[in-house]
């Protein structure tokens, strides 16, 4: 278990500690010249079963509050210290507040300096604390008068810490390694070491450990509690940690990083809070506040939004912070004013990877709800209800295993789609059916004559537009069933047929049979409106009904491609990549496979970029998608088009390049 002490400075917090543990916790030269605690301390007290209570002595210097809250953070229990001679002081009132925002869940009340007050004054403050406790959850805390000087009452609070902490403490020893660090020293002969509170999870020696935000690789070469060599450090403890890695250096590593297993390294800036009841913040709907966040022992500037304020006093806020922070869902966040000086409020982490944009709309807000849910299968099947759950995401926010999320998502009976990474809810994939199925069918009236739309424009109409893999889903399962029809990646309904005019197919054919004859490199629309004799405003007219009915694609700058010459095409870079070990092609080689000129290649694999069918990397580019998939053809025989039926004839022996004409 671990004890912090809090109250204002100058009421004897240090001295009591010292009285308790026989240590003396000011270990910097300046607090022993000024007599006043100014960092954070360290001392243990043995307990009858052996084990160890750690002490962090808080500074109760309102300049020193960063301090404390980095001290107090993923601790339990608190020592109030109030003096009898002043009673509860103005860091008194701003620690135990600091001390509820933090969750810590017990209290006991130590009034010293009852040496040299009389005994009216102790019942004075005794009273007066009272009162401070009553409308906080430690309205039953216990008080004891003590004096550190005579010794009067020393025995009664060890004892009440020591009846605490013999009790089984509720530790998430379940999830994966995390310490928050609060200290950074090195040690001759052994290097760097760092000490701080093992939030989750447990580490060995010889483990890799990850330095996050920072995301630097480290290897545990020795662990301690309390000065004793130990094999492993678990949850609930306070430990040191000796790290070794090629780029650690002492001066890159602060108070505010994390330890952490390296599943769990995810930086983030955009997070959404819940603040709990005791105090909201008020701030400019538009433009929203500058703070200094601390985020388990970091400090960090940023900019929160309020989003909504519940009837139970509870808030939500959008906070953006100035620099990465590494931190997970439940974690608590303390705000104070940008000069630092003023605390406003205090909640806990319910979103660590917020969006940027959209974060005010209703379903967002409706999302945000279910995220303040505490059970994670209470909150995963609310959200299977409302959107689809990116399986690694709402696991890596939680600090669960993948394989155990998304088995619940399949007991909720969700369907697990994107390779098993991303779930989407019964209920929730029937009403997007309709949706989609809904707003096809506006489309084709106010449209008539057009094949489709494509899909992602369908998404942003739906609302469904962040949801891709989803609409993906869904759109598939409705081909399945017959529903809808897809082409050259447009949609339509399968009862929709879309009119052209006698002269608008002959104009069409006319191009289409130019197009056909390219082969692989289709001309320019300059050259194709000239070859035709047309003006280039009716030629782009032509070409883009097509590419509204699905027939053809425009590829900048100036060019258009018959939807399965950009199969032939997606296919060679295709066999390309599977013949390289890596998976990988480059534009060299998709230009030496097909001859269509460099400048024609790099737009080209910019398109396919684009349109999501490949990534390109720094030199190099690699498959995200099947190339049928993103061009949706039809599988008739007569709507393929000649180009892909010689690419299938040639294909045979490796050779591509007999289909280039230009």
């Amino acid at each position: 278990m671990i004890v912090v002490t809090a109250g204002h400075t100058d009421h004897g917090k240090t001295f009591l500690v010292r009285k308790l543990t026989g240590t003396d916790t000011d270990h910097l030269p300046e607090e022993k010249l000024r007599g006043m605690t100014i960092d954070i301390g360290f001392a243990s007290l043995p307990l009858p079963n052996g084990r160890l209570v750690s002490f962090v002595d808080l500074p109760g210097h309102h300049r020193f509050v960063r301090n404390m809250i980095a001290g107090a953070i993923g601790t339990s229990f608190a020592v109030l210290v109030v003096a009898c001679d002043d009673g509860p002081m103005p860091q008194t009132y701003e620690h135990l507040e600091l001390v509820e925002m933090l969750g810590l869940t017990r209290l006991l009340v130590a009034l010293t300096k009852t040496d040299i007050v009389p005994a009216e004054r102790i019942a004075s403050a005794r009273q007066a604390v009272s009162k401070l406790l009553a409308p906080t959850r430690f309205s039953d805390a216990a008080i004891f008068p003590v004096s550190a000087v005579t010794g009067q009452g020393l025995n009664a609070v060890r004892d009440a810490i020591v009846e605490t902490a013999m009790r089984p403490v509720q530790c998430d020893k379940s999830g994966r390694f995390r310490m928050s660090v609060d200290r950074v020293f090195t040690v001759s002969g052994s290097g760097l070491v760092v000490t701080g509170v093992v939030h989750s999870g447990s580490a060995s020696l010889g483990d890799t450990v990850i330095v996050s935000p920072l995301g630097l690789s480290a290897r545990i070469r020795g662990i301690q509690e309390h000065g004793v060599d130990a094999l492993q450090a678990g949850a609930g403890g306070r430990f040191s940690l000796n790290l070794r890695g090629p780029k650690l250096k002492k001066n890159g590593l602060r108070r505010g990083a994390w330890i952490l297993d390296p599943v769990l390294h995810a930086p983030t800036r955009v997070i959404d809070i819940e603040l709990s009841a005791v105090r909201a913040v008020t701030a400019d709907a538009r433009k929203g506040i500058r703070v200094h966040a601390h985020v388990g022992t970091d400090n960090v500037t940023g900019r929160l939004w309020p989003i909504e304020t519940s009837g139970e006093g509870r808030q939500l806020l959008h906070v953006k912070f100035d620099r990465s922070v590494a931190t997970l869902y439940g974690d608590c966040v303390i705000f104070r004013d940008h000069s630092g000086s003023v605390t406003l409020s205090g909640g806990r982490v319910i979103d660590p990877f917020a969006p940027e944009r959209g974060w005010r709309t209703p379903d967002r807000i409706t999302t945000l709800r279910g995220c303040t849910i505490d059970d994670w299968r209470t909150a995963l099947q609310c959200l299977l209800k409302l959107q689809p759950v990116d399986i690694w995401k709402f696991a890596l926010s939680r600090n669960l295993e993948c394989g155990q999320v998304g088995a619940e998502a399949a007991m909720l009976k969700a369907t697990l789609i994107n390779s098993g990474r991303t779930a989407i809810g019964k209920a929730l994939a029937a009403d997007m059916t309709a949706a989609l199925a809904n707003a096809l069918a506006e489309y084709h009236a106010a449209h008539p004559r057009e094949f489709g739309i494509a899909m992602q424009r369908l998404a942003r109409k739906t609302g469904h537009a962040e949801w891709s893999h989803a609409v993906a889903h869904v759109v598939a399962s409705m081909r399945s069933r017959g529903e809808i029809v897809a082409r050259g990646g447009l949609l339509r309904l399968e009862r929709h047929s879309p009119h052209l005019s006698h002269r608008a197919q002959k104009e069409w054919q006319q191009v289409r049979a130019r197009l056909n004859a390219a082969g692989l490199r289709p001309p320019s629309s300059a050259e194709l409106a000239a070859d035709l004799e047309w003006k280039a405003e009716k030629l782009e007219a032509v070409c883009a009904g097509a590419e509204q009915r699905g027939l053809a694609m425009a590829v900048p700058p100036a060019r258009y491609y018959l939807v399965s010459t950009l199969l032939d095409l997606a296919n060679i870079a295709r066999t390309i990549a599977l013949e390289n070990e890596d998976g990988t092609f480059t534009v060299a080689q998709f230009n030496r496979r097909t001859a269509i000129g460099r400048n024609v290649s790099v737009a080209l694999l910019e398109f396919f970029d684009r349109i999501g069918l490949t990534r390109r990397g720094e030199n190099v580019r690699i498959f995200v998608s099947e190339p049928r998939s993103v061009f949706q053809l039809n599988t008739v025989e007569s709507e393929i088009g000649e180009a892909e039926q010689v690419f299938r004839k040639r294909n045979a022996s490796g050779d591509a390049r007999g289909l280039q004409t230009r």
